[in-house]
Parts: structure tokens; C-alpha cells; sequence
């Protein structure tokens, strides 16, 4: 799900509190799920899909009830680690792994939380992306498939077994909506859409 690295939030909402330490006790805990699946299913490949807002971005500030842990640019050196660990965790548990990411809402470097105003790819997802294949590149995660989608960091198709997954951050669907006709624009058919945005 996002991550939203740098959100910090108040125990006093509903939810509870949110912050660096908690995403990270929860990544914890999800590692410890996907180890417990692999040993139950003898999992021999891992696919790790991001489905964006790596970073909580102070650009969102003016519209969401976040407050802001870190700069943004502590928020994005943050995330690359946050992922590298991670992929590097799964793989060090004898499994292969592909690892495939889109940008969300909360990762726009340009404009404001205004998505009108974007440049079109400028996301910190999309330079956690290039810098983890720039470390594979210098003998890092080397087990690990990387789907370098960067032409185009809004949507990815992975194939996962024999299914066709559709990745979109979902930050472009409306609530309620049929997800497969808004998508139909994808040229091939979906098996499965995975989404984050809506927590």
C-alpha cells in the first residue's frame, strides 16, 4: 500500500498515529507475512508491486491533514532505502524477485497538489526507480527483475503466473466506478487491478 514516508500524524485521529517508525514496524511485519507464505507454499518467485506515494511530499501539505516528518528530499532518500532494504530482504529469502512501481498523487515533484499543474513523470517514484537500477547496475540486488517502466510511471502491466496485473496508483478513478472500463485503454485484458490511493 503507500507509504507516504515523512507523514507524521497525531494519535488523536480515529486510525491512531502514523509516522517513519511506525511505516517501518509495518514493513517488518510484512516481511515476516511474505516469509511465513514462502515456507508455507514453497514460493520459489516474489513479486513486489508499489503502488505509489512513497514519499507524503510538502507540496500535499496545503490540501491534507498531514503534518511533515522531513523535507521532501530526506522523504525521497528515505524511500529509496525503505525499498532497497525491502527488495533485499525478500530476496534474501531464497526467492527470485520482480519488482514493478507507478508513481501516486503524493510523489509529484512539480506544481502543487494540483495534478493539473504536473509535469508529465516528475515523481519520486520515478527517481527511487532509477537509482535502484542504478545500484543494481553496480553489482546491488542483482537477483532481482526490475520493470523499468519510466517512459511512462502511471501504469504498469506484470505478469504474475498466469495472471496479467494492472498496477495504477488509482489516484484517476472515481470512487464506485468500474475500474475495467475506466482502464479499457490498456490493450490487453486484466486479470487482476491493484490499486492504492484510497486508504
Amino acid at each position: 500500500s503507500d507509504w507516504h514516508v515523512g507523514a507524521l500524524i497525531s494519535n488523536q485521529y480515529k486510525h491512531g498515529g502514523y509516522d517513519y517508525g511506525i511505516l517501518k514496524e509495518r514493513l517488518d511485519t510484512l516481511l515476516t507475512e511474505i516469509n511465513r507464505n514462502i515456507s508455507i507454499y514453497e514460493t520459489k518467485k516474489v513479486t513486489v508491486l508499489f503502488v505509489g506515494d512513497l514519499i507524503e511530499g510538502s507540496n500535499m501539505r496545503g490540501n491534507q491533514m498531514y503534518n511533515i516528518e522531513f523535507t521532501t528530499a530526506e522523504q525521497i532518500t528515505k524511500g529509496i532505502e525503505l525499498l532497497y532494504s525491502f527488495l533485499r530482504e525478500v530476496q534474501l529469502m531464497g526467492t527470485q524477485v520482480t519488482f514493478g512501481a507507478v508513481r501516486g498523487n503524493h510523489d509529484r515533484l512539480s506544481g502543487t497538489s494540483n495534478k493539473n499543474e504536473e509535469l508529465y513523470n516528475d515523481s519520486a517514484v520515478y527517481v527511487a526507480l532509477s537509482q535502484l537500477i542504478l545500484l543494481q547496475e553496480h553489482g546491488l540486488l542483482p537477483d532481482v527483475e526490475i520493470i523499468d517502466n519510466r517512459e511512462d510511471m502511471y501504469e504498469l502491466v506484470a505478469y504474475v503466473a498466469d495472471k496479467t496485473i494492472l498496477l495504477s496508483h488509482g489516484d484517476t478513478l472515481q470512487r464506485n466506478a468500474n475500474v475495467f472500463e475506466k482502464l479499457s485503454h490498456v490493450p490487453e485484458k486484466q486479470d487482476i487491478v491493484v490499486t492504492g490511493h484510497i486508504h
